[in-house]
């Protein structure tokens, strides 16, 4: 044997192993080491204040395939709240405070002809209140599980599909597990997740994975989310434009999040999330700021 194919061979070899490693190490980054399975003391808090932004015009339609749409972009600025009721159940609230949608012109390539004028809108939009209750804290980890009521509070009934709401009122049940790797400061997490949605809607199944350390001042994240759609809904419904609250989702996204304590309680994050596989949405990156604090 030469040693180019000895070569050849070794990088076959290390190369798949060392994706895998850097798989693992990824999803054990994550910014809250309280996130996911495990619930807040009694009377105790977590509260984040966030900012996102999404903006693009490459729209995949429901097999996939890449359609060009005048720009969509949508600005959110929301409300995370958890709170013990008890040591073992948390109420957990999500509140979109804010939220723009706008839709470019559409111009022709040479005659710059006007085929849309666009639009824009904003107000609040669906929120989303529920209870995480811890099952079993064990030196193996934690097993929690969840209900998370979709409130729809924004709206549905704009013309050109710029919706801040879907109209119904989903409900979402998990069961969350989560491990804490002492003594190294970091923890993993998984969550399994069915949502029911109505009046038209699919419903839809989702695994999320996500992972946590913090050197000093320094918090690291990834999280990574697998969704798919039931099928069982109603062809004619469709969603807003360019994926807003759309129907017949699929994807597989992820991305880091990084923060910074600011003080002993305060901490500020960024964050950016990436998709693949999409169907019924826009394939482009989204990023995010948050402000956050426990008490």
């Amino acid at each position: 044997m030469t040693l180019a194919h000895r070569l050849d061979m070794i990088r076959r070899v290390i190369r798949p192993a060392a994706i895998l490693l850097g798989c693992v190490l990824a999803l054990a980054i994550s910014t809250r080491v309280d996130a996911g399975a495990w619930t807040q003391a009694q009377g105790h808090g977590y509260y984040e204040i966030s900012a996102a932004m999404l903006r693009g015009d490459d729209y995949r339609d429901r097999e996939g395939h890449p359609t060009q749409i005048p720009t969509l972009a949508e600005y959110t600025l929301g409300a995370y709240v958890e709170y013990g009721l008890r040591d073992d159940l948390t109420l957990v609230a999500y509140l979109p405070m804010f939220k723009r949608i706008t839709l470019n012109e559409q111009l022709g390539r040479e005659s710059d002809f006007v085929y849309f004028g666009g639009d824009a809108v904003h107000g609040i939009a669906d929120a989303e209140l529920g209870l995480r209750y811890r099952l079993l804290d064990s030196d193996v980890g934690v097993l929690s599980a969840a209900l998370r009521l979709g409130l729809p509070i924004g709206d549905d009934t704009q013309t050109n599909g710029l919706l801040t709401g879907d109209g119904e009122f989903n409900q979402q049940v998990a069961l969350l597990f989560g491990r804490s790797l002492y003594p190294w400061p970091g923890h993993l997490g998984l969550e399994i997740a069915y949502n029911l949605r109505h009046d038209g809607y699919d419903d839809d199944v989702s695994v999320t994975a996500e992972g946590g350390t913090r050197w000093r001042r320094l918090s690291l994240g990834l999280r990574t989310q697998w969704l798919s759609s039931r099928d069982n809904g109603d062809d004619a419904v469709s969603g807003g434009a360019g994926g807003l609250y759309g129907n017949h989702r699929r994807y597989i996204s992820f991305g880091p999040r990084v923060g910074l304590r600011l003080s002993h309680d305060l901490e500020l994050s960024v964050s950016g999330t990436m998709v693949r596989r999409l169907r019924n949405g826009i394939a482009t990156p989204a990023f995010g700021i948050s402000l956050s604090t426990q008490r």
